[in-house]
């Protein structure tokens, strides 16, 4: 067992045991506290590469890159917890590739974004503001990964925006889940566990049994709803994404198998798969014949 998971369940053990609410207090810090890793070489030629621009947001500036044609259809990119607008670059690229208008950000706290913590509500709202910033003229496609999934149906169910393609790379269902897993690895006391999930029902104003991407996927517009997940995936079990088309039956699951939770981002039968979802409509639209009252447009 490593040292500092040992310590954290000691200092549980005996901050809980004094006091519930410090230990849901620390707790809380900890799960929300965005740990930063180096950047990867394919993801700072992303950064050198591409056209920065910000969105206003109530905690600071976000960051946001395109790449491709600014007149093509919009793709927004929403990358996973303590990863950045880069790791979304290998798919990005490809779909710039087609003619396809490609936006990230990087979230509160991640990439080149300020602030050591966030949580999913900030994440949620930093989406958001993006959207409002960009002010799309019309309906949209949106790639996720991992956590950056549930910020977007979180987001855009509070939007009444139409999503063509909306294809979640991994995806958690419970916002509870998440705290369960860390209640477990580092033994939180019952009622430390408790305040906490109180507390992230203040933050959203919603019931707990609410906040699930099975619920708030009910309320997106959308055309298509494709979900891909490794069912060995160690980071995100592969019951959420049965969990979710469960609820959902208009949506369809892609089974992986040994490719990973973060790998899949640059794995080339997952970028294939994404390319030929966004590949199909651009086909239909070339082969459909060209009407009379159309045919201004062409002259």
């Amino acid at each position: 067992m490593r040292i500092d998971l040992i310590f954290i369940r000691m200092l549980f053990n005996i901050t809980g045991a004094i006091s519930p609410r410090l230990a849901a207090t620390i707790a809380f810090r900890l799960l929300t506290r965005v740990g930063r890793s180096k950047f990867r070489e394919q993801e700072m030629l992303f950064y050198r590469s591409a056209h920065r621009f910000t969105a206003p947001f109530v905690l600071g500036e976000i960051p946001c890159y395109e790449i491709g044609d600014p007149t093509g259809k919009l793709v927004l990119l929403v990358h996973g917890w303590e990863s950045n607008a880069g790791s979304m670059s290998g798919i990005g690229q490809k779909l710039a590739d087609l003619g396809y208008h490609v936006i990230s950000m990087d979230l509160p706290a991640h990439g080149h974004n300020k602030g050591t913590h966030t949580n999913l509500f900030e994440c949620k709202e930093a989406l958001r503001a993006v959207i409002a910033r960009i002010q799309p003229a019309e309906s949209f496609s949106v790639v996720a990964h991992s956590l950056g999934s549930m910020v977007t149906a979180f987001a855009l169910s509070e939007t009444t925006y139409s999503v063509d393609q909306w294809v979640l790379l991994t995806s958690p269902d419970r916002i509870a889940s998440i705290f369960e897993q860390f209640r477990d690895t580092a033994k939180l006391p019952k009622k430390s566990h408790e305040v906490i999930l109180h507390k992230v029902e203040e933050i959203f104003g919603e019931p707990l049994e609410n906040l699930t991407v099975s619920n708030k996927a009910k309320e997106v517009k959308y055309q298509n709803l494709t979900l891909i997940h490794d069912s060995q995936d160690k980071v995100l079990s592969y019951d959420h994404a049965q969990n979710i088309t469960a609820a959902i039956p208009q949506s369809t699951l892609h089974t992986l198998h040994t490719v990973g939770h973060y790998r899949m981002l640059w794995n080339a039968e997952v970028q294939s798969m994404v390319v030929n979802l966004f590949q199909a409509p651009l086909q239909q639209a070339a082969s459909k014949p060209i009407m009379a009252e159309d045919a201004a447009l062409v002259y």
